[in-house]
């Protein structure tokens, strides 16, 4: 099987899904940006991770790795990864780091850290 590792932004909230044996799984969209800066969209499907799905919002930059199925059309492709591994990549916007506004000097002699 061919496998795909992307890095993009998460286009849809994940919505959960049962097959018919009555496991649940995940599916969500992720985009990222193809050559010349055209989008490229992903189909994510995977084993529903419970402590991970609050973290995937729409937005939220993910990375993906997994086998990838492809469906071509007359106009258009699918691209369809069915993933072994999601990983949360950088902050969601809310979640900002702080800003550095340069070194960090002591204060006083007691401030300072001696090895």
């Amino acid at each position: 099987m061919r496998q795909l590792q992307v890095i993009g932004n998460i286009g849809r909230d994940v919505t959960v899904r049962t097959n018919s044996k009555g496991g649940e799984f995940m599916t969500f969209s992720v985009a990222a940006n193809g050559r010349g800066e055209k989008t490229i969209w992903c189909e994510v499907v995977a084993s529903k991770k419970d402590g991970l799905m609050p973290y995937l919002t729409k937005g939220r930059q993910v990375f993906v790795q997994g086998d990838i199925d492809v469906a071509v059309y007359k106009d258009a492709v699918d691209l369809t990864v069915f993933a072994d591994k999601i990983e949360l990549v950088g902050r969601p916007d809310k979640e900002q780091a702080p800003v550095n506004d340069g070194p960090i000097t002591p204060q006083t002699k007691e401030d300072e850290v001696t090895f």
